[in-house]
This record gives C-alpha cells, structure tokens and sequence, in this order.
C-alpha cells in the first residue's frame, strides 16, 4: 500500500512503481511511504523518496552500463568502414564513407554485437570523424559526445 499525507492506497506494487517514479515528485515521495503488508502484517515500511531515489539511480546505472557496451563496436565500425575495405561493415552501400559514416545501431548490432540493446540506443550528428550515441532507461538517459569525449549522463 502506499500511504500519501495520511491516505492510504492500496496498490499492485507494479502500480506503486510506476507512481513512485513517474507519476510523482521528489517532493511529494518525502511525504509518502511505502509499506509492504503480507498476511496482515506489516514487512516493510519506507518512505517513498528512498525507492525513488533508488529506482531513478539504478536507471541511470543502467543507461551508462548500456552506453558503456556500445563503445567497442562503434570503434569497430570506424576502424573497418574504409571504401572498399576487407572487413567493411556495409559493403554494399560504402563506396565513399569512411569512419563513423554510416554507422547504425542496426548495423552495429548485426556486424559487431548481437547483445547491444537497440531500444535503449540512439545515435546523433554522425559524421566521418564524429558522433554522439546516447542510452536511455526509463527515461534517465547517458551520453558520449565523440570517440575522445567522456561518458556522461544527460542527452546527446
């Protein structure tokens, strides 16, 4: 049940999720609680602001860790996508791009990394010598702005 200023609801603790973290301020979750009844007993009790919190930190764990993955491929695809090249990643349609140009996630995914998550991944601004990829989860998102640039939350 989830308890908000004195009201109590009883919810699916999938429904508690999705109004904890989305449908929620951070100001509202301090003055809300959590608590977790089994049998008619009370298991758990805690506040709000605290699965919040975890909950949006392990999205954004996730968005990096996703982010994180691709980074290998994606200097794959630019060291191999030379015209006519031997290990050219999309032979058929590079005869004059090099670098990053070109680059897909779908192409990343079939030639480098079957396991790279395509609805998590999203590339921006690909150019032959540049790129920004970014990694959302649940709406918290990291970013690499270029192959020399740091790994970073936010948006491309």
């Amino acid at each position: 049940m989830l308890v908000i200023s004195g009201q109590t609801t009883t919810m699916s603790s999938a429904a508690i999720e999705k109004k904890v973290t989305t449908g929620m301020t951070a100001a509202a979750a301090k003055n809300a609680q959590i608590i977790v009844v089994v049998n008619g007993r009370v298991i758990a009790n805690s506040p709000a602001s605290s699965y919040r919190d975890f909950a949006l930190n392990a999205a954004r764990n996730a968005a990096l860790v996703n982010l994180r993955s691709s980074i290998p491929s994606i200097e794959m695809y630019n060291v191999d996508n030379v015209p006519h090249g031997r290990y050219d990643p999309d032979p058929a349609t590079s005869r004059t791009d090099r670098g990053y140009s070109g680059m897909t996630i779908a192409l990343l995914a079939h030639a480098y990394d079957t396991d790279l998550l395509h609805d998590h991944l999203k590339l921006f601004r690909v150019s032959p010598r540049n790129y920004c990829v970014q990694s959302t989860v649940d709406g918290q998102a990291a970013f690499k702005d270029g192959p020399s640039a740091p790994l970073a939350y936010g948006h491309c």
